[in-house]
Formats: structure tokens, C-alpha cells, sequence
């Protein structure tokens, strides 16, 4: 019983976590919705969702579809 309730706690633990990331996600999707997003637009949006809402870089890619390599360019 006791394996049991751990268990469940993990899934739990596991599910907010999920829950929370979805949220951002959408949030963050919402807040850029409406706006034209060239790849250089959606780049600037994840820059500004790292810098401003503290968020992963992994995550603000995701969320914009911008690889992590765009992210980091740097034009020199």
C-alpha cells in the first residue's frame, strides 16, 4: 500500500509538472498569437521569453519552434 501511494505521488509530482509547462506554453503562445512570425520574429520571442519569464531555453524553442543553434547565433 505504502508502494502504491509513492507511486502515485511520482505520477502526481510528474502530471504538475506537465500541467505547468502546457500552461507556459500556451501563455507564451497566446501572448505572440496574432502576430506575423518569420523565423528571425520567433526567434526575438524566445529571447524575450528567456530573458523576461525566466524560462528555459529548451522550452522557449520548443514553444517557437526555433532549434537551439538559431537561438545562440550571433552575427558577428
Amino acid at each position: 500500500m505504502i508502494s502504491q501511494m509513492k507511486a502515485l505521488e511520482n505520477e502526481n509530482r510528474r502530471l504538475k509538472k506537465m500541467y505547468s509547462e502546457m500552461s507556459m506554453q500556451a501563455e507564451l503562445l497566446k501572448e505572440a498569437l496574432g502576430k506575423k512570425t518569420r523565423p528571425s520574429r520567433r526567434r526575438e520571442m524566445a529571447l524575450k521569453a528567456v530573458a523576461l519569464r525566466g524560462v528555459s531555453i529548451a522550452h522557449a524553442g520548443r514553444t517557437f519552434e526555433v532549434s537551439e543553434t538559431c537561438y545562440r547565433y550571433s552575427a558577428s
